[in-house]
């Protein structure tokens, strides 16, 4: 295998580790004139009188290579003594979704209108959503071309970060066959908190499995610094990719910096798996931290990025992985 990396074909800042932080369900449609972000005030503002405390039932993890290929996995937290903290047993109660895809965002371009759904050019589309807030809480809200001419998110002299909107294209999802023609669109509106640019605030619509209902939402996304991990020079993100009609099974894994995450879908079953690197130390290194479901996920095959080169192939009890992203930077 090649030892040298190929030419750089993808931005590696589109690279990311994400952490939830918390989710926060809201009324659908929502009563007019509700302020979004909504969480940010609570308690001290709270005009639909709801719970005043966001929560997180998860351990989510959302790994993003520089392509924007996507392993997102959700693991309950354990509920008593006896559960470990990350289920690294196989068995598959503790997966409450996961889902794995492509992403891609745009600039919302008219902040302090009502937020509208948006074709591929980032345009307005024929549709606005009926469930818009009137208003856009104007301390996270940025108008492009805001009569000052430089349209760079600036007014009256004070820097209002860019809202965007992303749409997260599911090719992988614990809760629908492959290729369901009812996969449930995935998009919401970002929204930086100028006080912490690790943080970002999504705001959405989305099915509620549990209630059969629609539901709003707001969630609290706190990116992770991506690291060079042991006797590594670089940080690396890797994606492999399985496609395999003939057993109806597809897989992704994705490794950013220092996390790995895998899922793979065959037929009714999902397997999932999630590695961090601890540190170079007696009794760390690569740690496997989640194992759900029997089938075969080769996220080890990415911890020695050097000796894997676009294209290449890993094979393992007839199936075939494809190395489709292999990207190092400093």
């Amino acid at each position: 295998m090649s030892t040298t990396l190929p030419t750089l074909t993808s931005n590696p800042s589109n690279a990311s580790i994400s952490v939830r932080k918390y989710i926060y369900h809201l009324p659908y449609p929502l009563p007019l004139g509700t302020p979004i972000p909504y969480t940010p005030n609570l308690p001290t503002y709270n005009p639909l009188n709801l719970d005043p405390n966001a929560s997180e039932p998860t351990h989510t993890l959302v790994l993003t290579t520089p392509a924007s290929t996507f392993v997102d996995l959700r693991i309950l937290k354990r509920t008593s003594g006896f559960d470990t903290e990350a289920p690294n047993n196989g068995k598959p109660g503790r997966l409450e979704w996961g889902f794995a895809g492509v992403s891609r965002s745009v600039a919302v371009l008219d902040a302090g209108q009502p937020m509208r759904n948006r074709d591929d050019s980032g345009q307005d589309g024929e549709r606005a959503s009926s469930n818009a807030p009137t208003s856009i809480s104007t301390y996270t809200c940025t108008r492009l071309g805001n009569g000052n001419g430089n349209g760079n998110g600036i007014k009256n002299g004070t820097w209002i970060p860019e809202i965007r909107h992303s749409i997260w294209t599911h090719t992988v999802d614990s809760r629908h066959p492959l290729n369901s023609p009812f996969m449930p669109p995935d998009e919401g509106d970002m929204y930086p908190l100028p006080n912490n640019p690790d943080l970002t605030l999504e705001f959405g619509t989305a099915f509620n499995p549990l209630t059969n209902m629609h539901m709003n939402y707001e969630e609290m996304w706190q990116d992770v610094k991506i690291d060079v991990c042991g006797p590594e020079r670089l940080k690396y993100a890797v994606c492999l990719k399985l496609e395999q009609p003939t057993t109806n099974t597809r897989g992704v894994v994705v490794r950013v910096g220092q996390f790995v995450q895998g899922i793979v879908k065959n037929g009714e079953q999902t397997t999932v798996e999630r590695w961090e690197f601890t540190g170079e130390g007696e009794g760390e290194g690569w740690k496997r931290i989640v194992n759900i479901g029997m089938s075969f996920v080769p996220c080890v095959v990415t911890f020695r990025p050097t000796e894997l080169e676009i294209g290449g192939k890993v094979r393992y009890q007839g199936s075939e992985w494809v190395v489709d992203e292999l990207v190092g930077w400093e």
